[in-house]
């Protein structure tokens, strides 16, 4: 959501928008305590960020007074990036921190430096929307935009085919064949789901594939698994369609993403793995790094805590979109920078993080697409993108 339009005397010293295009300043720039910035949030846009951020993350600074915690400001250079201006040229952005530490001199406070800083980043205003950059086939549209962009109440399956197709156009070789990926490595005896014909099938020589990487959570009774005694019917035509099993909604989810993003096969542990037989079990979990590795995709279910949360925001699955920014002049606006959940401190517990397995799976995939809590990421061995 919008903050109030104007700054606060202090703010106001700042000039942000000449520290957005200039050198990142060399000090930490003071903002003013906790309590202070409450007295003026009402009035002023960046301290409004602040109080929002508070708020969001419910930092309780272990107890201290508003009034012992104090805000700086520092800056780091993102990149170089066009203004969306004909003939402007690339200029300098500079994305910023707004950091909480204490005053305190006794014990444990003295050294401690709040861990989960504001991020800020420029923006266009008023925010762009997100299907302004691309059309309903995938295809890129250009101008890139500058700094953030809202996004829809509902993942698009669009979205995901720009980022795909601006992968393999821009990244080639580097994304498609890592140096760390044997030219000749492939899984051996590998299944794999035909989300076509809705069986599980022998996975053609060298054949594209996505994998899901999930959990399957406490109570595994809703899990459909590939066994011995099923491996024949799961096999046939329509061998796991919805007339022989009800599949949990990740995977699902991740069977319809699969068809829908141009892919006919997918790996998932629990139909291509023989769960009951122990030669086939070795086997696989043995080169369980080349499967993912070799994923053209692997499909992330980064929230929930079973097989049945599905995928986030996509079919149906509506979420708040608004994001929190301000106007610092004409064209020119500050919003929050989302906290990538699997490194940074997440708002909300992700059970898929805190697993080796899963957290292993993303470490070896050359591309994944991450479904977290607020919005859904891309990350290849080139760039890190995300829908706002």
């Amino acid at each position: 959501m919008p903050g109030p339009n104007g700054l606060c005397k202090n703010c106001t010293q700042l000039d942000l928008n000449k520290l957005i295009f200039s050198e990142v300043p060399s000090t930490d720039l003071p903002l003013g305590s906790v309590f202070s910035i409450k007295r003026t949030a009402r009035d002023c846009g960046l301290c409004w960020l602040v109080i929002r951020h508070i708020q969001k993350l419910k930092l309780t600074f272990d107890g201290l007074p508003d009034s012992t915690i104090k805000c700086t400001l520092d800056g780091y250079q993102y990149g170089y990036q066009a203004l969306n201006v004909e003939g402007e040229k690339k200029r300098i952005i500079n994305h910023f921190y707004i950091r909480f530490k204490s005053t305190e001199e006794d014990p444990p406070y003295a050294e401690t430096s709040y861990l989960t800083p504001l991020k800020l980043r420029p923006c266009s205003y008023p925010l762009p929307k997100i299907e302004d950059f691309y059309d309903s086939k995938g295809t890129d549209l250009h101008p890139r935009p500058f700094g953030a962009r809202t996004m829809r109440p509902n993942f698009d399956i669009a979205l995901l085919r720009t980022w795909q197709a601006t992968c393999k156009n821009c990244h080639s070789s580097k994304c498609e064949s890592p140096e760390w990926l044997g030219e000749n490595e492939y899984p051996r005896k590998l299944r794999l789901i035909d989300v076509i014909d809705m069986c599980v099938v022998d996975a053609p020589i060298n054949c594209s594939y996505f994998a899901l990487s999930y959990v399957w959570g406490q109570d595994n009774s809703r899990q459909s698994t590939l066994t011995k005694a099923t491996l024949n019917a799961m096999a046939k035509f329509g061998g796991i369609g919805p007339k022989q099993y009800n599949l949990p909604k990740t995977v699902s989810d991740a069977v319809r993403l699969t068809r829908e993003s141009g892919e006919r096969y997918l790996w998932v542990d629990a139909l291509c793995i023989i769960q009951d037989d122990e030669v086939d079990m070795a086997c696989q979990i043995a080169q369980m790094d080349l499967i993912y590795a070799r994923a053209a995709l692997t499909v992330i279910a980064g929230f929930g805590d079973s097989c049945e949360a599905g995928l986030p925001h996509i079919y149906g699955k509506r979420r708040d979109v608004s994001l929190d920014h301000i106007q610092i002049s004409e064209n020119f606006g500050l919003a929050m920078e989302p906290y990538f959940g699997l490194f940074e401190k997440p708002i909300e517990p992700c059970r898929w993080k805190h697993r080796g397995w899963t957290y292993q799976e993303l470490l070896l995939s050359r591309r994944a697409v991450l479904f977290l809590k607020d919005q859904v990421y891309w990350k290849c061995e080139c760039s890190f993108w995300m829908e706002d």
